[in-house]
């Protein structure tokens, strides 16, 4: 039986996933074609842009006046980011 924590990570992880799925073919793979001209550095910009996002909604003292993304919203992307950066790495080396 798993723990309530690897229960809520898996929960997560498919909500990565469903989310990947939707925004790569609303973005139609934009990620990796940015990997692709730009190199790594077009990853690591978008992991940067995310990780100060959730900086500022956690520990900022002023309220975000865009309210449309959560705190966790935002921690997903930033894991999603890091997975689609991951891949992008993985599949150069084969």
């Amino acid at each position: 039986m798993s723990s309530p924590n690897v229960v809520m990570f898996g929960n997560l992880a498919k909500q990565i996933t469903e989310t990947y799925e939707k925004k790569n073919t609303d973005y139609h793979n934009s990620f990796s074609d940015s990997v692709e001209r730009y190199g790594y550095v077009a990853g690591i910009v978008r992991i940067s842009d995310k990780f100060h996002r959730a900086e500022n909604l956690l520990l900022g003292e002023n309220e975000a006046l865009v309210n449309d993304e959560s705190a966790v919203d935002t921690l997903l992307d930033l894991g999603a980011y890091s997975l689609m950066l991951a891949m992008e790495v993985m599949n150069r080396k084969k």
